[in-house]
């Protein structure tokens, strides 16, 4: 089960980060849009693309962290000098079901 690995692009997105934004559901958005002027400088997009369309994007925060869950706080106390990995989407209807298999997968895995 699975897919070809031949078959799904990773890449850096560069130049007009803005666009990005699209992608994000709207609750997505309204979190992270008020933060980005803050955060634009040290956060790396990187996207997985199937046939030059966009499937799944995530965010790398390098030195500066949006605001953080309560949960979150605790973990960084002690892992703050590494980078950051959120906002990790993948739009359901882009790739024929990949998120639902994938939570499919993991649920079954962890019942």
């Amino acid at each position: 089960m699975g897919l070809p690995l031949e078959t799904i692009q990773f890449s850096k997105l560069e130049g007009s980060t803005l666009d990005f934004f699209d992608f994000f559901p709207p609750d997505w958005k309204q979190e992270l849009f008020p933060q980005w002027e803050a955060l634009s400088e040290s956060t790396e997009i990187f996207i997985l693309s199937k046939d030059a369309s966009l499937v799944t994007l995530g965010l790398v925060f390098n030195t500066n962290f949006p605001h953080l869950s309560p949960l979150e706080k605790i973990a960084f106390k002690d892992l703050h000098s590494y980078p950051y990995i959120g906002y990790v989407y993948t739009c359901l209807n882009r790739f024929n079901g990949f998120n639902q298999r994938r939570y499919r997968i993991v649920s079954d895995y962890f019942p």
